[in-house]
């Protein structure tokens, strides 16, 4: 990917920092900033949403969005088996390997661009047929940033859907999610947590 053709936004004036460690917590209305990536990531939240710091989550019953880094993809997300596949280090190189996981479904990638960072957009969702109790662990692997392990998985059932954005940060590929635990939350809801995706800057610190 090519590198950032604008600067990326100023970061927001007293926005909190999100912590890097200890148990999941509330989080007040407001834009936080995230600075586990190269580049600070803002993010804004309604009430009722917590963040879960081990994770990366920040959540509310129903939906989520996630920050992830991934360096792994298994070969198949039910029957996965360690050490996991690695992968190239471009975003397009990650895309394709989900896209070539065998029990889950990717839709087309569509190229983005987020203050002047650019990537990739698709979505993620289970194979039809799939039965989680049937995979190991009752986990459905995602990606992971290990190859002895899975850091991402779906373990809440097979309604479980994303939509992705793998951006690439100078290099760096970050990856952000929005998505609903069972897939049952309700158009206000889902429409809640795509405005917090879609509020996702990188600010310059």
């Amino acid at each position: 990917m090519s590198a950032p053709s604008a600067a990326p936004a100023e970061e927001a004036a007293g926005a909190e920092r999100l912590s890097l460690a200890g148990e999941s917590y509330s989080l007040e209305p407001g834009t936080y900033v995230f600075t586990e990536f190269g580049v600070p990531l803002q993010i804004t939240v309604p009430e009722g949403w917590e963040y879960n710091p081990g994770g990366w989550f920040l959540s509310t019953p129903e939906t989520f969005v996630k920050l992830a880094t991934a360096a792994t993809v298994p070969v198949d997300a039910c029957a996965w088996s360690t050490p996991l596949s690695e992968v190239g280090p471009s975003v397009a190189d990650l895309a394709g390997a989900m896209a070539a996981t065998t029990s889950t479904t990717t839709t087309e990638p569509t190229e983005i661009e987020i203050d002047g960072y650019s990537g990739l957009q698709f979505d993620v969702a289970v194979e039809e047929g799939v039965v989680i109790e049937d995979c190991r662990d009752s986990h459905i692997c995602i990606h992971s940033e290990y190859r002895g392990d899975c850091t991402r998985f779906y373990h809440e059932g097979v309604g479980e859907r994303e939509t992705y954005r793998i951006v690439d940060l100078d290099g760096e590929r970050a990856l952000l999610a929005v998505g609903q635990w069972d897939g049952q939350a309700d158009a206000d809801e889902w429409q809640e947590a795509q405005a917090v995706f879609h509020s996702i800057r990188f600010a310059a610190e």
